[in-house]
C-alpha cells in the first residue's frame, strides 16, 4: 500500500515527538506504555479512516432519499440537491459541494446516463456514487459557457 503522502506531516512530527517522550519518561513501564500509544494511534487512525469511513460510505441510501435524488437528477435541478440527505451518511458531517445546474443538453443527459448506471448495478446507489455523481456535475459546470 506504501505510505500516503497525506500522513507525511504526521510522521514528520509523530517522530521526534515520540523520541522527546521516551527520553523524558524515566521508568521501564513508562517508556512501554510510550511505545504501546505510538503503536495504537496509527492503527486506530487506519481503521477509523480505511475501514469504518469506507464501510459509512458504501452504505445505500434510504428510498425516500432515492427518490428525491432521481427526482432531481432527472429534471436537472442539481442546486437542489441538500448535502445531508445525499452526500453524507447519517452521524456523519460532510462540506457539501456547491452544485450549479447544467444548461448543456448534453451533459445533463449524461449525468441522467450515469445515475441510471449506478442504478442499475445493484438497484440502490450509495454515498460514495452520489460524491462521483457531484464531482462530474461540477466538473461538466466549471466547463460549460
Amino acid at each position: 500500500m506504501g505510505i500516503e503522502l497525506i500522513y507525511l506531516p504526521f510522521i514528520i512530527f509523530a517522530i521526534p515527538t515520540f523520541i522527546y517522550f521516551y527520553r523524558k519518561v524515566d521508568s521501564k513501564p513508562k517508556k512501554v506504555a510510550v511505545v504501546l500509544v505510538a503503536i495504537a494511534i496509527p492503527i486506530y487512525l487506519h481503521f477509523y479512516n480505511n475501514v469504518y469511513i469506507e464501510n459509512l460510505h458504501s452504505q445505500p441510501l434510504s428510498y425516500e432519499n432515492q427518490k428525491k435524488l432521481e427526482k432531481y437528477l432527472t429534471h436537472f435541478k442539481y442546486t437542489y440537491i441538500k448535502h445531508h440527505d445525499f452526500f453524507a451518511p447519517p452521524g456523519r458531517r460532510y462540506l457539501h459541494p456547491v452544485l450549479r445546474d447544467l444548461k448543456n443538453k448534453k451533459n445533463q443527459e449524461y449525468i441522467k446516463e450515469l445515475y441510471i448506471k449506478y442504478l442499475n448495478n445493484d438497484g440502490q446507489i450509495t454515498y460514495k456514487e452520489v460524491s462521483s455523481i457531484s464531482i462530474k456535475i461540477n466538473d461538466l459546470a466549471r466547463y460549460e459557457k
